[in-house]
């Protein structure tokens, strides 16, 4: 029987070694941890899931189209195999960094933390068509401004290696309208030295919306995020408050809210803040 204090403490000693950089020892200390809970979860009969928040399972089941009823892990195992991945990543051994977050995956399949890690990886190795592959992968899970601008960023990166320097400049202005980041700014700035842009030019692009969306539609890349995405998580929250998960519900309408800016979905905000606040 494991003692889940201990096995608390053990992550958040990781988590900080991590942060103290002290990667080896963090290595080790993970792998521990792992041999410790994974065994819980080895079964021939079923396979177990590690989700971070209840909308998760619903991407998963639609967009994995899996109606198959899921088993969850009581613990974090795709939180303790992203951190082995990034763990991993600093020390340079990339290929052991690709088999940790692969098992992320295995456990939670849509988890973007993961998926964008592992895309940060396939930059650091130069493999931009794993990196573009990965992230059309992951459009599907975006449902916030700042991931769908994280989408966006990416595939910025993967113009601009690809020697294709209008689609990736186009690709980190439409970046920064949903979210505006140092990195987007960054390579914006390289780009217009590299080519001799003025910063009129750019604000022409910035200020032509239509044109942005006519040079990503023309490379097959979607202007917004996906319809379903945003239907599904207004559902969940819809679910979550009408079983009075009011905090899970709230997550999912803020998300909503966040990309769409609708007033009724305002009010749903505001509505569960007063019962989240009541309850506490």
């Amino acid at each position: 029987m494991l003692d889940e204090k201990v096995i608390n403490e053990k992550y958040e000693n990781c988590k900080k070694l991590v942060s103290k950089k002290d990667f080896k020892e963090a290595r080790d200390s993970l792998k521990e941890l792992i041999s410790l809970v994974e065994p819980l979860y080895v079964s021939p009969l079923k396979k177990y899931y590690s989700f971070n928040h209840i909308i998760e399972s619903y991407y998963y089941a639609f967009f994995m189209k899996d109606d198959s009823e899921l088993n969850y892990t009581f613990h974090n195992i795709n939180g303790y195999y992203r951190l082995l991945g990034y763990v991993y990543m600093q020390l340079e051994r990339y290929d052991d960094s690709i088999v940790a977050y692969n098992k992320a995956l295995n456990y939670n399949p849509v988890d973007l933390d993961t998926l964008f890690q592992l895309g940060e990886l396939y930059k650091k190795q130069g493999n931009v068509r794993g990196l573009k592959k990965l992230t059309f992968e992951l459009y599907d899970y975006c449902c916030s401004r700042a991931t769908i601008a994280h989408f966006y960023r990416n595939l910025g990166y993967y113009y601009l290696e690809n020697k294709k320097p209008q689609e990736a400049m186009a690709l980190y202005i439409y970046s920064n309208i949903f979210y505006e980041t140092k990195q987007a700014v960054s390579e914006l700035e390289f780009l217009k030295k590299s080519l001799y842009l003025t910063d009129e030019y750019e604000d022409s692009l910035k200020n032509n919306i239509k044109g942005l969306q006519k040079i990503l539609e023309d490379n097959n890349i979607p202007t917004g995020p996906n319809p379903d995405t945003i239907g599904i998580t207004y559902r969940v929250g819809e679910i979550e408050r009408d079983n009075f998960r009011y905090e899970n519900a709230f997550d999912c309408f803020s998300m909503v809210y966040d990309l769409t800016l609708d007033n009724e979905v305002k009010k749903e905000i505001d509505k569960l803040e007063i019962k989240i606040n009541k309850n506490q």
